[in-house]
């Protein structure tokens, strides 16, 4: 099999990749690439190597680390420059003031929902930096011994050592209020002249800062770009490309679970960034709860005879059960009574709990709960709430921070050209896996940029199908088909063609085949798309691609689709 691997002219096996763009290892030149586009912000979110729900994230503030620029100084302060950082650098600041008090240096910004501010800082001849908004909430720091001086009506602050340094503070506050302005101010009300030195501030969305992303005159996205493909490690060490339907989060604050979208029961006490949550950050929601027990409830208008899918992340704590519920407003009755999550799972690992449901022929709106009957003083962890509509089955986790969010569907085509496809013989070999077995059509396809001449590998609308079809001017010369198991489990799946040999193999067994039909005509095929020509998207997981222009024997084909 190596050497009929290395007469593949197409292998795609998820690895390199940039915003935009899906490499493929062959061809070498480029033209084997695959054009990727997303296009909805930065909504996406994959699993990464370290097992945590990596997510797009925007640093929202102007010159982020040039203070003399979009930033607007009080009387009686002054900033300079190229002084040491945190980082070795000398893009540091000394923030200097005078004697009057509540000297600070702003940024005019309109801000709504969930967001943290952030910035790096050193004591100097003065050791309180404070992290306020334009009614100046916020939180004061004491640079000197790493501690939180005070608060006024934030969701939660932290003040954390720079890794490497003993003297640099990352400080942060979160707020879930309106606001059209942020400060950071040095000495606060000490009517004493003195300075402070800072670094890199940050405004992102979200109940944590998340790692520093440089601006100048346009925010700046980290983590999962808008058209960045994701190679997703949801099923081991080794990536998959993900690629899935567009779907919108109705739940508002999907991690906030303190806003006013949600509401408590008398006794449920919530605690934010209590503990580490799924995406590997201090954010998750410890949940307290009452001595009567107690929910937590989202109210969400919908759509009659509807299917979602409702999901949230749980993990275990002290409480003897954690329960989820649908409630159907409109009927003043319950689609799904108080469920177990407990019963689901005896770890004490972050779970992600999935309940579809349908809604009546007269629901306009329903309520979802995470709920206990647990009375006294138990508590458990939740984060990352997620409401699906038209949904089946659950896509990844789409955070929000104050608004339903929407991430639009993936799209990955136009690999190869006409020297990469053999239009009178071949082998196309994918190793993918479905996202759902929904009877939906989801193709991978070899074509010319018609639907009229193509090879086309798809999920078919049979339970667990399988086909791989031949069409030469929209007529059909060969259709094959196989039974899974499980369509979603991952298989090796071969097509070879030859005029009058084709075959479909499927890890390691030809499972059917046909010694009757026609092949392409010189100069047709040119193109490869996880489509059908903007069309029938492939929506599921993918491992590897590979094509090649000769048709391989029976003992390669067996090795090639061999799990």
């Amino acid at each position: 099999m190596a050497n009929a691997l290395e007469s593949a002219s197409l292998v795609m096996i998820p690895s390199g990749y940039e915003d935009g763009t899906l490499g493929s290892l062959k061809p070498t030149d480029g033209t084997g690439d695959f054009t990727f586009s997303r296009g909805s912000d930065i909504s996406a979110t994959r699993v990464n190597a370290d097992g945590y729900i990596e997510k797009g994230y925007e640093n929202l503030l102007l010159q982020s680390n040039s203070f003399l620029t979009t930033w607007a100084l009080t009387p009686q302060i002054s900033i300079s420059g190229n002084q040491i950082g945190y980082d070795g650098t000398n893009d540091a600041w000394i923030l200097e003031k005078g004697t009057n008090s509540y000297r600070r240096i702003y940024q005019n910004i309109t801000l709504s929902g969930v967001w943290t501010f952030s910035v790096y800082a050193k004591a100097n001849t003065l050791s309180r930096i404070d992290l306020r908004d334009n009614s100046f909430n916020g939180t004061g720091f004491d640079l000197s011994n790493g501690s939180i001086i005070s608060s006024t009506n934030v969701v939660d602050s932290s003040i954390e050592i720079v890794n490497g340094t003993t003297d640099w503070y990352r400080c942060s506050v979160t707020f879930s209020a309106s606001s059209s302005q942020v400060m950071i101010s040095v000495g606060w009300a000490d009517l004493i002249s003195g300075s402070i030195y800072i670094q890199d501030a940050m405004l992102n969305q979200g109940l944590v800062a998340y790692p520093y992303k440089e601006t100048t005159t346009a925010p700046v996205a980290g983590g999962i770009l808008e058209d960045m493909p994701r190679l997703d490690y949801s099923n081991g060490s080794c990536p998959a490309l993900l690629l899935e339907p567009q779907r919108t989060n109705l739940v508002e604050y999907s991690e906030y679970f303190e806003s006013n979208t949600w509401v408590t029961s008398s006794g449920y006490t919530l605690t934010a960034n209590a503990t580490i949550s799924p995406d590997g950050s201090k954010n998750a929601y410890k949940i307290q709860v009452g001595t009567l027990g107690g929910f937590l409830r989202n109210f969400t208008s919908v759509s009659s005879s509807t299917n979602y899918v409702f999901t949230f992340y749980a993990k275990r704590g002290s409480a003897t059960d954690m329960k989820y519920r649908v409630y159907d407003h409109t009927n003043a009755t319950d689609i799904i009574y108080k469920t177990s999550y407990y019963s689901q799972t005896s770890t004490t690992d972050w779970v992600r709990i999935e309940v579809p449901f349908t809604t009546g022929a007269t629901t306009l709106g329903v309520s979802v709960y995470i709920d206990s009957d647990s009375q006294g003083n138990g508590y458990y962890y939740a984060y990352g709430a997620q409401l699906e509509q038209d949904a089946t089955y659950e896509t990844s986790y789409i955070p929000t921070y104050g608004v339903s969010q929407t991430r639009l569907k993936d799209v990955c085509i136009d690999a190869g050209d006409a020297s990469t496809f053999n239009d009178s013989e071949g082998v196309l070999c994918a190793e993918i896996g479905a996202l759902a077995d929904d009877g939906g059509f989801r193709l991978l396809s070899i074509n010319d940029g018609t639907t009229g001449n193509v090879i086309q590998m798809y999920y078919s609308g049979a339970s667990n199908r399988v086909n791989v079809e031949l069409k030469i001017s929209n007529l059909t010369q060969v259709n094959l088909d196989y039974t899974f198991a499980d369509v979603t489990e991952y298989n090796k799946i071969a097509f070879k063609y030859k005029e009058n040999d084709f075959s479909l193999w499927v890890n390691g067994i030809k499972v059917d085949s046909d010694l009757s039909g026609s092949v392409f005509s010189e100069g047709t095929l040119n193109n490869f798309d996880f489509a059908l020509v903007n069309n029938f998207f492939f929506y599921g997981n993918v491992n590897q691609v590979l094509y090649f222009p000769t048709a391989l024997t029976d003992s390669e084909c067996i090795e090639l689709t061999t799990i």
